[in-house]
């Protein structure tokens, strides 16, 4: 079976943000020196643009962080079973802040 990627799931950076609307979303670090993304976080909401933009979410706390070495930035999947994709997304790629379904 290949390894599954990121875009297999149809993820997307939006010019204008996330859209209001249900699915899952990723956080990831781009590191330029070394020139890799890193996955760090991946959720789902049925706002994606409301859950993301709360200050107390991962987004904002690893911008806040981070953002002066690296590039934070989040990409989005619209999708109704957005609950179920998560958890199968997170078992799949183990993000290092996903704690909850990373347990084996």
């Amino acid at each position: 079976m290949a390894k599954l990627k990121y875009k297999d799931y149809k993820f997307e950076t939006g010019e204008f943000g996330h859209p209001p609307k249900p699915g899952v979303y990723a956080v990831f670090t781009y590191d330029y020196i070394t020139k890799k993304d890193t996955l760090l976080y991946i959720g789902s909401s049925k706002n994606m643009s409301k859950r993301i933009n709360q200050t107390n979410h991962i987004y904002r706390k690893t911008f806040d962080l981070y953002s002066h070495e690296l590039i934070v930035y989040t990409m989005s999947c619209e999708i109704e079973n957005y609950r179920e994709v998560e958890i199968d997304m997170i078992k799949h790629f183990n993000p290092i802040f996903n704690v909850q379904h990373n347990r084996k």
